[in-house]
This record gives C-alpha cells, structure tokens and sequence, in this order.
C-alpha cells in the first residue's frame, strides 16, 4: 500500500489554537493506515470497508487522545527509534504526529488552568 499521507503539524495551527481532538484522531488512523495497515486489520478488521471497526478504532484512538497522550507519544516515540533513515517521509511523518500530540496537551493543560 503506498504511503500517501504527508502530515505537516505545522499547518494544523490556526489562530493560535491546534486540531479538536477529532481532526488529531483521524491524523492518527491515516498515519497508522499508511504505515501499519496489516496490524490495524489484525486487531480491528478491514476499516476501509467495515465501519463497525474505524468507529472502535476511532473511539479508541479518540479516548487516548483526550485521556492519555502520553501513552501514543511514548509509542511514536518508540517507532522513531526503529527509522534508521531521519529522511525518510515515515520518520518525519512520526515527529510531526509527535509535535502535534504535544502540543495538544499543551493547549489541554493550559485550558484547565485557566478554568
């Protein structure tokens, strides 16, 4: 399956504000689509065909998002430990996910404090 998946984190940010958890989630299932379609297809079944399997994946992907960061940070963390090549569009489309999950949480804690 050909990548065809550029992310640019950069680009997400309007106003001074990131992605709605939504729009970061469905980043993700592109990612993961582009880069790990087998293993996504092993533990939810065919998404690109089966809805019942994109809204479990959605709804867990979603909930890690809103709940838990850290734990997709840690794990793309770790895949970008595995790219030996720091050019290769899989390597900078993993930080760019990184940087875009971080900033989230960012905005995430600042807007609790302000509350």
């Amino acid at each position: 399956m050909e990548v065809m998946y550029g992310l640019n984190a950069m680009s997400y940010k309007s106003e001074g504000k990131t992605m709605e958890p939504e729009q970061i989630t469905e980043k993700i299932i592109d990612y993961l689509s582009g880069y790990y379609w087998y293993e996504l297809c092993d533990e939810y079944g065919n998404i690109a065909v089966d809805d019942e399997a994109r809204r479990e994946l959605f709804e867990d992907i979603y909930d890690d998002v809103e709940r838990n960061p850290d734990s997709l940070i840690t794990k793309l963390r770790e895949d970008l430990e595995e790219i030996e090549d720091k050019n290769d569009q899989e390597y900078k489309d993993t930080e760019e996910l990184i940087k875009l999950l971080q900033d989230h949480k960012q905005e995430t804690m600042e807007e609790d404090l302000e509350i």
